[in-house]
């Protein structure tokens, strides 16, 4: 009897460090992990699946512009949603709207040598904006970034409330010189940090020198397809075709459309 107690007693201890290990391991919020496979769903026409996360939504207010979502709920989903509505405040390139961009850009981005570099950046171009012969479009329109007929996002890793790493894939539209501005379908990758209650923008801008994949935490650089016909400053739609070109080179797993991407 007494040996027989000894081994249900050794049998306890096992099941109860095995329990407090996953209780343990449960628990941590220092392991970013992608968001989980249950909150998307259905397939989507170019056969990836669809999230629940819309373009445009997903803050409590707006930011300088009165256009830019704020205020996110520091879900993973909400890092997937900012990621997306913070790409036009961080790519756009519209001299006359500078100004309240450059509030906007103040407002999301934390990162205060890449906010001196765009400032830096948006104001070489328009100094050289008549000069370089470019036929601006819908105005003075450089450069204009089109989310939803991009339309696709993937976590490669977040944590709630502290940190996220997205890759975003967007139509780009930009102006030519001597011709018709021209498409281009481009991924960009986002780093976020939940900072003042809030997802900022800690990096937007790749590091000099990057193979496209941050030093490896990319799983690759993302689908990119150029020169592709913007009659009037208007993206094309990303089309099954259009899809297999870009992803010709690189992995479709992980990428899901927006809710709202434009099919």
């Amino acid at each position: 009897m007494h040996r027989h107690w000894k081994a249900i007693l050794a049998a306890a201890m096992v099941v109860a460090a095995v329990t407090a290990a996953a209780l343990i391991l449960g628990t941590r919020h220092d392991q970013p992990a992608p968001e989980p496979v249950a909150t998307v769903a259905g397939g989507g026409k170019l056969g990836f699946p669809v999230s629940p996360v819309k373009i445009g939504a997903g803050g409590t207010g707006v930011s300088a512009d009165g256009r830019t979502p704020v205020g996110y709920d520091g879900s993973c989903n909400s890092a997937a949603a900012a990621a997306a509505n913070f790409m036009p405040v961080i790519a756009d390139v519209h001299p006359s709207a500078w100004p309240v961009q450059q509030k906007a850009l103040a407002q999301i981005d934390v990162n205060a040598d890449e906010l001196k570099d765009l400032a830096t950046l948006a104001d070489l171009e328009a100094k050289n904006l008549n000069a370089s012969g470019i036929r601006t479009f819908g105005g003075d329109w450089v450069t204009r970034t089109d989310v939803e007929s991009g339309g696709l996002y993937r976590m490669v890793s977040c944590t709630e409330r502290r940190s996220a790493l997205v890759q975003v894939v967007y139509a780009r539209i930009d102006a030519q010189t001597g011709a018709g501005p021209k498409a281009s379908f481009v991924t960009q990758s986002l780093d976020l940090s939940w900072q003042g209650g809030d997802w900022k923008v800690a990096r937007s801008q790749p590091p000099l020198g990057d193979n496209g994949t941050l030093g490896g935490r990319l799983p690759d650089r993302g689908p990119n397809l150029a020169a592709l016909p913007a009659p009037e400053g208007k993206p094309p739609v990303l089309t099954k075709d259009l899809a297999n070109q870009a992803f010709k080179d690189v992995s479709r797993e992980g990428w899901i459309d927006y809710a709202n991407a434009v099919r």
